[in-house]
């Protein structure tokens, strides 16, 4: 049976191209990002040191995020990494927006 996922946030909270920390009830942090009416669920730490990526950038015109220790960049819809120095992808979760409600799933089926 999918995992319809879980609610996280409400979608009229987040605020364009900025990251913001949710807790799932697994209590994994991870990171919301609202790219114009899109909503990406990404691992809340860089994969080169383990940085908090909410301190960097957003970069909505590229879809990515910015590590605020080296400048590496991941790509929001993939978690593949797009600048030096990072070479691992961060983990990447499935979100459904149903309304208000933003729902995250790990299993691909928000």
């Amino acid at each position: 049976m999918p995992d319809n996922g879980q609610q996280v946030a409400r979608f009229s909270e987040l605020k364009q191209a900025q990251a913001q920390s949710v807790v799932l009830p697994d209590g994994e942090e991870i990171l919301l990002v609202r790219v114009g009416e899109q909503v990406f669920a990404v691992q809340a730490t860089c994969t080169h040191q383990e940085t908090w990526l909410d301190m960097g950038r957003v970069l909505p015109e590229s879809f990515e995020i910015e590590c605020p220790l080296h400048d590496g960049r991941f790509d929001l819809r993939n978690g593949q990494p797009t600048n030096p120095p990072v070479t691992e992808p961060i983990k990447t979760y499935s979100v459904r927006v149903d309304g208000d409600a933003v729902f995250v799933s790990e299993d691909g089926s928000a």
